[in-house]
């Protein structure tokens, strides 16, 4: 991944959630990943693996997902 390139998402498995679903993992596809992406979830990090440049995949855990809102899904670069 070239300097000033962040990563992208392009899409993911999360359909029909609702608050009080079990845990489950998120699985992301998109552009640009590297060694040391991280997902966050509303700004809380997720146990994070990575599937080379274009798949993630992230535990959310059900205290994430427990009552109702919106979440926001991040996908950050390696930390320098």
């Amino acid at each position: 991944m070239a300097a000033g390139n962040p990563p992208s998402i392009t899409g993911w498995n999360i359909n029909g959630l609702i608050a009080g679903d079990p845990a489950f993992l998120l699985i992301i596809d998109g552009a640009g990943f590297v060694s040391g992406s991280s997902v966050r979830w509303n700004g809380s990090p997720l146990n994070t693996t990575i599937h080379g440049a274009t798949q993630l995949t992230a535990d959310v855990p059900a205290s994430l997902i427990a009552s109702p809102g919106t979440g926001v899904v991040k996908v950050l670069g390696r930390a320098w």
